[in-house]
């Protein structure tokens, strides 16, 4: 089936969102604990490598090191913030009612991230409920329309 035979009895609509939907993004954009520790660690290990080392090449490249892995990780986290903050302001949640279109598994290494798509937008889920939905079954999904955050998703046995 192609995604037009699939539009058919597809239903979309905002909501504003409810006091525990709201909480629940307030909460994802904590950063865990572990995150920081990992990074103290790892960023500690450059700058103690960097002066103990006789040659000025090793220091800067350990000093580069740090502040390469630091500006990514500091983009990521920022870049989701800013993200989950814009679904905040808006106060607004979006409802889908349709049929999944496609689904897919995404494995590297030792993590797998599991994927469904109803039209054209892709959502990342849990293995649980990944197992739970099947292609062309209709589901009702809502979700905060930046972060794409899913706040429920009801797949019906």
């Amino acid at each position: 089936m192609s995604e037009s035979d699939y539009q058919i009895n597809l239903e979309k609509y905002h909501q504003p969102l409810n006091e525990n939907e709201i909480e629940r993004l307030k909460e994802s954009r904590k950063i865990p604990l572990f995150f920081y520790i990992f990074l103290l660690i790892f960023l500690g290990s450059f700058v103690w490598f960097g002066f103990y080392v006789d040659h000025i090449i090793a220091r800067i490249f350990s000093i580069l090191i740090d502040l390469i892995f630091f500006s990514v990780f500091s983009y990521s986290i920022l870049k989701r913030r800013i993200t989950i903050d814009k679904d905040l302001r808006s106060n607004q949640k979006i409802v889908y009612k349709g049929p999944i279109t496609s689904k897919r598994e995404d494995s590297s290494g030792y993590n797998s991230s599991y994927y469904f798509t109803i039209l054209q937008t892709e959502f990342d889920t849990s293995f649980d409920k990944w197992q739970q939905i099947r292609v062309g079954q209709t589901v009702e999904i809502h979700f905060a329309p930046k972060s794409k955050f899913i706040f429920t998703l009801i797949a019906p046995s």
